[in-house]
């Protein structure tokens, strides 16, 4: 008994765990995702680039040598502002807009795994609590499975395409020298960092996901385990007694007798 509380115990504790690293992920992500700070300049040198998110950029004065009406532009706007219409293409190159759509991506599937998994939360602990399932034994096959593989699928897929932009951003800001003005003056900044963080909550919560996984699959496959359930309202009638018929004593009054094809004499 004791052995098997401390394996719900466990699973529970697994579980719980992949939701919370869910949760920090879907946080982390979602800063990285609303702040603009992904490169920012050094703040001590003067340069005409002064930071850029996902959907923001800034700019001190900048005058690109392509723009044919060589204007300068100043200020900090949304990225697809009408004011950097001329511009755009060299703002946002195609390696540029795939991390874009990656992270916004990732970003609606964390928010679904925290509503799944809160789901699931608490469809756990009400089938926990069924006096019913615990006293017969079923509380270990009747886990919300579909849920259960939804999460972790979901939480897996994010992680690998977090991963996958990590890296596509980190190695194109340091190989596309034509990308912003003085490259050598920018560096990574703390919403890149937050995106960093958010990809391994994921990674461990994947594992965690997974491993609960393969533990209630399995137990949904075991065969049923025995248990005893009292049945007070089924009564079983005795089988009458049989005595051979050589050994048959005279029958008393009101009694009755049958004989059997085995020659036994029945006495009711």
């Amino acid at each position: 008994m004791v052995k098997t509380m401390n394996r719900k115990e466990g699973r529970r504790w697994i579980f719980e765990t992949g939701l919370i690293l869910n949760f920090l992920s879907c946080l982390n992500v979602g800063l990285g995702f609303s702040t603009p700070y992904w490169i920012i300049s050094w703040p001590r040198v003067y340069s005409p680039f002064r930071r850029l998110g996902l959907w923001e950029v800034c700019f001190s004065g900048l005058v690109l040598p392509a723009d044919t009406s060589q204007k300068a532009y100043h200020g900090c706007w949304w990225i697809l502002a009408p004011e950097y219409y001329k511009i755009r293409g060299w703002i946002m190159p195609p390696w540029f807009i795939f991390v874009q759509v990656a992270v916004t991506v990732s970003f609606v599937m964390e928010l679904c795994n925290v509503i799944l998994g809160f789901l699931a939360w608490l469809k756990v602990k009400e089938r926990a609590n069924d006096s019913m399932n615990n006293e017969a034994g079923l509380q270990d096959r009747s886990q919300p499975i579909c849920l259960i593989q939804s999460i972790t699928t979901l939480t897996i897929i994010s992680s690998i395409l977090k991963a996958i932009t990590i890296l596509v951003f980190g190695i194109m800001f340091k190989l596309d020298r034509l990308w912003l003005p003085f490259p050598y003056l920018n560096y990574p900044s703390f919403s890149y960092g937050l995106f960093i963080l958010s990809t391994f909550f994921s990674i461990f919560a994947g594992i965690s996901h997974f491993v609960h996984t393969v533990i209630v699959r399995d137990l949904i496959r075991a065969p049923p385990m025995k248990t005893n359930i009292s049945m007070p309202y089924l009564s079983v009638r005795p089988e009458p007694e049989k005595v051979p018929i050589d050994q048959v004593e005279p029958i008393a009054a009101g009694s009755t007798a049958s004989m059997n094809k085995a020659g036994m004499i029945n006495i009711i």
